[in-house]
């Protein structure tokens, strides 16, 4: 006797293999062996301004730019001497759309066993991935806000049930600090306004390099009030830090259906969008400090001769003064106390022309005890106490730890009312120093 056993049998859904294609979101054609696309699958927006039923029967080499066709018919249309490659790896090649639209794309071709061609996976890089599109916009040298930009507008589309308002704000304890958004919004205008208010309650609470998952009630105000308006349910605030300080916060209100939506496909996308941004920052910041080191003296901070000589070339102010400061004997310390005291006595000498000096000065050490300083825009009679007041300052007595009770300074003084040359002004300061070396030196002396 033949039974169940108690066994169900569980319906299959069946789809026709066309639909399932025509479901992907990457593009798939079907490429006989003369070039010819046999058939075209996915893509239902479309790619390059082309729809996948307009693809069938074109020439996949007229498709493309006219750089890329060489090495394509390569690919597809090998000669009778050359070993056809049955799974190329990924390449990048440009579609031309029928209105001339350009669309990078990467192709991933997959030989058919019989030789009669391929079937080719099209990913506009408009698309997928966006690591793609940001190396790109990275090669071509694009700017720190652009290339954050491009991943928040991807961020914000990337999760097509929810609504996604994500931004960066770089930069968020200094005075500098950008806010980066999709689109300038409401919650743009707030956040904006709690970092120029410099109320971090929304990023101080959360560890170094975490993520915080905050109800909108634990927003600040002025952000919690714009949050309920808009409709948001919750927000992800991510902490940047780059050796130690905190270089940009990753803000990510969300309007959530589903909380399991947001444990899943969403944290996904948040954690390798958090790690994109990181390599991103902390390659700026990299950068940022070698440009400093170009520019800085390494051992006082000050600028150096090279970026000093560069601001006089580009100087386009009015009334200009120049100091040239040599200290007086400062070869005796070096031999008295060693260069490690004389190293140390440039240092207390740079931060004591800091701190007389006004924002606007330009100070730079210009090689040995060599020091300048540039007094923009100011008239003579204000130049002229600057300058003495920095004399004084570095002839006070030194910290004990430092050998010497005291060291003093030889100051040419220069001025020049509009136009100024920067430039000089530096060579009259120089003379108008040397001058004062041979007169008996502690003092200030005014050039030609």
């Amino acid at each position: 006797m033949h039974g169940t056993h108690g066994n169900t049998m569980k319906t299959v859904t069946r789809l026709d293999p066309t639909v399932v294609l025509d479901n992907i979101r990457p593009l798939v054609l079907v490429i006989d062996r003369s070039g010819i696309i046999a058939g075209a699958y996915g893509a239902s927006d479309g790619i390059a301004g082309y729809r996948t039923e307009h693809l069938v029967g074109r020439q996949v080499l007229d498709l493309m730019s006219e750089a890329d066709r060489l090495e394509l018919l390569h690919v597809f249309l090998p000669g009778n001497d050359q070993q056809v490659l049955h799974n190329p790896s990924p390449f990048p090649v440009r579609v031309i759309g029928p209105r001339g639209e350009r669309e990078l794309v990467d192709l991933l071709p997959r030989g058919l066993e019989n030789g009669n061609g391929w079937v080719v996976t099209a990913m506009p890089r408009s698309e997928f991935p966006t690591p793609s599109k940001v190396l790109d916009l990275m090669m071509d040298g694009a700017s720190l806000e652009t290339l954050l930009r491009e991943l928040v507008t991807h961020q914000a589309a990337s999760v097509q049930e929810l609504r996604i308002d994500p931004h960066i704000v770089l930069r968020p304890e200094r005075h500098d600090h950008t806010t980066i958004s999709a689109e300038r919004n409401a919650v743009t205008e707030a956040l904006r306004t709690l970092v120029d208010s410099e109320n971090d309650r929304l990023w101080r609470d959360v560890a170094p390099e975490s993520t915080a998952e905050l109800s909108i009630e634990q927003l600040p105000a002025v952000l919690r009030l714009t949050a309920e308006h808009e409709g948001f349910d919750s927000c992800e605030v991510t902490r940047v830090d780059i050796d130690g300080r905190l270089e940009a916060v990753m803000v990510s209100l969300i309007a959530d259906p589903a909380q399991s939506v947001i444990s899943g496909n969403v944290s996904i996308n948040q954690r390798e969008l958090i790690r994109v941004v990181r390599h991103i920052v902390r390659r700026d910041v990299a950068e940022r400090v070698l440009r400093a080191a170009a520019l800085e003296d390494s051992l006082t901070g000050l600028s150096n001769r090279g970026s000093f000589d560069e601001l006089l070339a580009g100087f386009t102010g009015t009334d200009a003064t120049m100091l040239f400061i040599d200290l007086d004997h400062f070869k005796s310390v070096n031999d008295q106390f060693g260069h490690r005291i004389g190293d140390q006595v440039l240092i207390e000498v740079a931060n004591r022309l800091r701190n007389a000096c006004r924002p606007a000065d330009v100070i730079a050490r210009l090689g040995g005890d060599e020091f300048a300083v540039l007094l923009t825009d100011t008239d003579e009679a204000t130049a002229r106490a600057v300058s003495e007041r920095l004399l004084a300052a570095i002839a006070a007595p030194l910290p004990s730890h430092l050998g010497p009770a005291s060291i003093s300074a030889s100051v040419g003084y220069a001025h020049q009312r509009c136009p100024a040359n920067p430039a000089e002004l530096l060579h009259a300061a120089d003379r108008a120093m040397l001058s004062g070396k041979r007169s008996g030196r502690a003092r200030i002396v005014v050039g030609d």
